[in-house]
């Protein structure tokens, strides 16, 4: 049996798998076999699924606090001085939030978003903050940028507090509270305004460091503005998820024996080169030795999975487990093929693959 003929169509075929991280790691040792580690991204699906017609998008910050807020609220410290804290800080800061989520949904070119991440800023007075956006601003905003459909963030706000801890030693922690929230918006023809993906987001992290007194320790703990960027970073491309597919890093495994042909098949797999492991994994599908059989045939529903070829990673793991029945890494992968091929289905048609 030639090579194409259990990759069928993979010429043919957009592949949303890319191997990033190849670390080939020993598991399981024996006279036998081991067991290998690597890891590989591929696509998972957006969690709301958005028309496709939908593709040029506008983003808005409407996130800046009203005038009336924009005033002193009390003190932190920093670097052996404290300083007074505004509310202004936030709405630097809240700008980061959306270039993070332009970068998510790049990365899959699921949308065209305005060039050079432009993002159309909004200021609200007291009254509007908060308030949904009307159609006709919406449908200006898109005009004026030519695009389909605009996301805007809603609200960012954030607070953080710096306090020591004393259990055995001294410890400092830095912990940053960010409230943000996200609305897709979508003007049609017949003055109709959609909304989709509403999120709000509430998260806190923590920033620790173990050490002397508190004044020396501040100057090692984390700025707080840097923790700003890193909770905004977070927030936009949690959104991004929330709209487009993204890249998720998984953990795969594949076997290797004392066999010459298994110990180069597992070369070419650490080489990231999958149809020269598979064509040889093949050969050994029909080994006598059954050991080498059956371990040859998840090797194959592998490199079936990471050409893109799940349909033909389920075939070979069903071929696996007619063998082992009872193995639980076999079983265990054919649960991770399965929810695979459910995701692609919803991946291909976010991604208007037909």
């Amino acid at each position: 049996m030639k090579i194409q003929d259990f990759f069928v169509g993979i010429n043919d075929k957009r592949c949303y798998n890319k191997i990033v991280i190849l670390f080939v790691l020993p598991l399981i040792l024996s006279s036998c076999y081991s067991v290998k580690r690597f890891s590989s991204e591929v696509m998972y699906p957006a969690k709301n699924t958005i028309n496709n017609n939908i593709t040029d998008i506008v983003l808005i910050n409407k996130s800046y606090l009203p005038k009336s807020k924009a005033k002193h609220a009390g003190i932190y410290y920093e670097h052996k001085n404290y300083f007074r804290e505004t509310y202004n800080k936030d709405s630097v800061v809240s700008d980061n939030a959306l270039y993070s989520l332009a970068h998510g949904l790049k990365e899959t070119m699921r949308y065209n978003v305005v060039d050079n991440d432009t993002i159309e800023k909004i200021k609200c007075e007291e009254g509007s903050f908060l308030k949904p956006l009307l159609y006709s601003d919406v449908k200006t905003i898109c005009a004026v940028y030519n695009t389909d459909a605009a996301v805007s963030l809603e609200t960012f706000y954030s607070f953080d507090s710096l306090f020591n801890v004393y259990d055995d030693g001294h410890q400092i922690i830095r912990m940053v509270h960010l409230i943000s929230a996200y609305k897709f918006y979508y003007p049609d023809k017949d003055g109709r305004l959609y909304t989709f993906a509403n999120k709000y987001y509430d998260d806190t992290l923590y920033w620790a460091v173990n050490g002397g007194f508190f004044e020396d320790l501040s100057d090692d703990i984390i700025s707080r503005k840097d923790a700003l960027y890193e909770m905004s970073y977070r927030s936009g491309m949690n959104f991004a998820k929330e709209i487009a597919p993204y890249w998720q890093e998984i953990d795969r495994y594949y076997f290797v024996n004392s066999k010459d042909e298994m110990i180069v098949a597992g070369q070419y797999a650490d080489n990231n080169e999958w149809l020269k492991a598979a064509e040889v994994w093949r050969r050994l599908t029909d080994s006598d030795k059954k050991s080498t059989s059956t371990l040859a045939k998840f090797n194959m529903a592998v490199a079936s999975e990471m050409s893109g070829e799940l349909d033909m990673a389920l075939y070979w793991i069903n071929k696996a487990l007619e063998s082992k029945p009872d193995r639980v890494l076999f079983i265990k992968y054919k649960e991770q093929i399965l929810e695979r091929i459910e995701n692609q289905k919803l991946v291909d048609k976010q991604m208007g693959v037909q």
